[in-house]
């Protein structure tokens, strides 16, 4: 059980840091294909937790995800649609 929690409590902190990744990347780079900031997110995320690629692949997904980007087919950055 104390396991269980552990882990949680780790890959809670592995998703605030993808958050905090995939911000600073989106914004430092605004006009680079998606897949271009996407894969340096991703090293910076396995360079500060030292996860495997596979997990930092996840995490930084899941935070595109969450924060609502939608990425297109050719990789533009598109601004949320009014009341999504």
């Amino acid at each position: 059980l104390l396991q269980v929690r552990r882990n949680r409590e780790v890959a809670e902190h592995i998703l605030i840091i993808a958050d905090d990744v995939t911000d600073y990347f989106r914004l430092k780079f605004p006009s680079a294909h998606w897949s271009v900031w996407l894969d340096r997110a991703v090293d910076r995320i396995i360079e500060i937790t030292g996860v495997g690629r596979d997990v930092a692949d996840r995490a930084a997904k899941a935070a595109v995800a969450r924060k609502s980007v939608r990425l297109d087919s050719e990789g533009e950055n598109l601004a949320p649609k009014a009341g999504q």
